[in-house]
């Protein structure tokens, strides 16, 4: 991240786009994952605690879990709203509303 940092100027002129290649754009993105993630993990990667792409990959993975949580919950309330309901307030885990969706 920090090889990205320094290839994008700290100052530019409001409605000027900056140039970046392909490659810079991929990371600026990658790094705003990161950071969107974990703002200690970022800060851990500038401080070259852990590498870039590690960093990366672990702010993907736990994208990924997020988003199959929301599609379970969506497809609870589709198809199980009063189970979706209990997971909702607390009273059931999403595991258990899922497995309960399994069983009907």
């Amino acid at each position: 991240m920090s090889g990205l940092m320094a290839r994008v100027p700290r100052r530019y002129d409001k409605g000027k786009s900056l140039s970046l290649t392909k490659t810079d754009r991929i990371m600026l993105n990658q790094a705003r994952a990161i950071l969107t993630h974990s703002r200690e993990l970022a800060m851990d990667v500038l401080q070259g605690g852990m590498p870039f792409s590690k960093a990366h990959d672990e702010a993907q993975r736990a994208n990924q879990g997020r988003l199959s949580n929301a599609f379970r919950l969506k497809e609870l309330r589709r198809l199980l709203p009063e189970v979706a309901a209990q997971v909702e307030d607390g009273s059931l885990t999403l595991a258990e509303g899922t497995s309960e969706l399994q069983e009907r």
